[in-house]
């Protein structure tokens, strides 16, 4: 993301856009031999915790993404969870970031700021049942194009993924 104040102004030009606000994430990646992601994350301004496991591939363009949420009660679940797989799985990496978060259509928009890393956007376009692939890749370029995002400003991978270990 090369300007965060045009892309906070071209947001704000959306109509019927709901602004969620601003969370703070804590995420804690866990070592896994399946492919498949899977994180625990703290939001902290918010007192909520998830556990979160996700699947989709590392490419630049649009990807599909499965995904499992379970959501935990308190801090002191997450952290004994935490405990748990840390000592089961081990730590992968692990990412601190504030996440500006709007609704627009069927779509989340992020603005990111990665904590040893630096600014990014992400979309994700939720498929309701009976929505293609195809529907959900042209709500995204749609949405891209309102905010001026290029294909050649898109990133493989995950956040965990671009940080040393």
């Amino acid at each position: 993301m090369n300007d965060r104040e045009k892309l906070l102004d071209n947001v704000a030009k959306l109509e019927d856009t709901e602004n969620l606000g601003e969370f703070h994430q804590f995420d804690s990646f866990y070592k896994t031999d399946t492919g498949v992601r899977l994180k625990l994350r703290r939001i902290d301004n918010r007192e909520q915790y998830q556990l979160i496991s996700y699947e989709r591939p590392d490419s630049e363009d649009a990807k599909l993404s499965s995904y499992f949420i379970t959501h935990l009660p308190d801090a002191k679940s997450a952290a004994d969870l935490h405990n748990c797989l840390t000592h089961s799985l081990g730590i992968k990496n692990e990412v601190r970031k504030k996440r500006l978060v709007w609704i627009y259509k069927s779509t989340r928009i992020h603005i990111d700021t990665v904590e040893n890393l630096e600014e990014f956007m992400e979309l994700e376009v939720v498929l309701a049942p009976d929505q293609t692939i195809e529907a959900g890749n042209q709500l995204a370029a749609e949405i891209m194009k309102k905010l001026g995002i290029e294909s050649k400003d898109l990133i493989s991978g995950a956040y965990a993924d671009h940080l040393k270990n």
